[in-house]
């Protein structure tokens, strides 16, 4: 895997390169390993959420990347409302100072 790895090492950089499994319940051998970067690898955890919408399946901090929010406040929409909301309802400015 030595030439992937320079070839990857080339294009993200050494400090963003991470040997990543395939199938995350797989083994550590050569057809099932790639390198990634932080965020590939970040993906394909066991234990992240995924949720699907309009027939797309992705983890919460690809969809919040894909809507243009904050990781933050997907996650909290998603605690309270349906995916459908959370991923439609407008964001409100809060009323008063600060």
């Amino acid at each position: 895997m030595y030439k992937s790895y320079k070839k990857h090492v080339m294009e993200f950089g050494e400090e963003n390169t991470e040997i990543d499994r395939i199938d995350f319940n797989g083994n550590y051998s050569k057809h099932n390993c790639r390198w990634v970067t932080l965020q590939e690898q970040a993906n394909n955890k066991r234990d992240n959420v995924f949720i699907l919408y309009k027939g797309k399946t992705m983890t919460v901090a690809q969809w919040a990347k894909k809507l243009n929010m904050k990781y933050i406040t997907l996650y909290t929409r998603l605690k309270r409302y349906s995916v459908e909301k959370s991923f439609t309802k407008s964001l409100r400015t809060w009323p008063g100072k600060w």
